[in-house]
């Protein structure tokens, strides 16, 4: 993805965005070091590599920004981080993490505006550059996954879940409470209402539906190499 919006202001008009060329160009990095930068300083699927938050490496700040990430790289590839932690349970919970990240960055699953669910391949180099249209528009790679693939995004569901979701017609946490048999909700309304008596009336008598109706007859696989 060659630009990012950050965020829109509808009052004003305006929006920001950010411009991955221009990112790289201001950090002097490649990519591949973009992504090593942002798998070391943590993500919500991989720990923060701990010796980022030395003063050391951040004199008079309490805590390192993502421009000491940077540094880091600049000095040596993600791979070779990973062979010093404290100790071997840190490294592990570690680059298991950074595994899947990884793997999440490289394939991640796209819905098409044909209403396809497909895996991309997201691996560009220099020895595998992106293809791009006439206009220079980055195109879709579809690629085979690892066949543990669905270990980290979940089972395959079938397209028109997904298509109902991104139009907004079906909230994500349906298929998740039909999934488990449980219905989680931390935010309530600001008003009373009777459906809502009624929905907590539903939850409160525990009638959920058994989880053996759930498995509907389509494939939940990936397609794997």
């Amino acid at each position: 993805v060659p630009k990012v919006i950050t965020s829109i202001d509808f009052k004003q008009n305006r929006f920001e965005w950010v411009d991955l060329q221009q990112l790289l160009s201001a950090w002097n990095v490649t990519r591949e070091q973009l992504i090593d930068a942002c798998l070391l300083a943590g993500t919500e699927y991989c720990l923060t590599f701990p010796y980022l938050n030395l003063n050391q490496f951040h004199p008079g700040q309490t805590t390192f920004t993502f421009g000491t990430a940077i540094e880091f790289i600049k000095q040596a590839p993600l791979v070779s981080y990973m062979q010093h932690f404290p100790n071997e349970e840190m490294k592990n919970d570690h680059v298991d993490g950074y595994c899947r990240c990884r793997a999440l960055v490289q394939h991640p699953v796209v819905l098409t505006t044909q209403n396809r669910l497909v895996c991309v391949d997201n691996s560009a180099s220099s020895s595998n550059p992106p293809v791009v249209d006439a206009n220079g528009v980055p195109q879709l790679r579809v690629a085979p996954v690892n066949s543990d693939f669905g270990t980290i995004v979940g089972a395959r569901l079938p397209n028109a879940i997904y298509t109902l979701i991104a139009k907004g017609v079906l909230s994500r946490k349906i298929p998740s409470v039909l999934a488990t048999g449980e219905w989680t909700d931390h935010s309530h309304p600001t008003v009373d209402s009777q459906e809502y008596r009624d929905l907590l009336n539903v939850r409160a008598s525990r009638h959920v539906m058994p989880r053996h109706y759930v498995m509907p007859p389509f494939d939940l696989r990936w397609p794997h190499l």
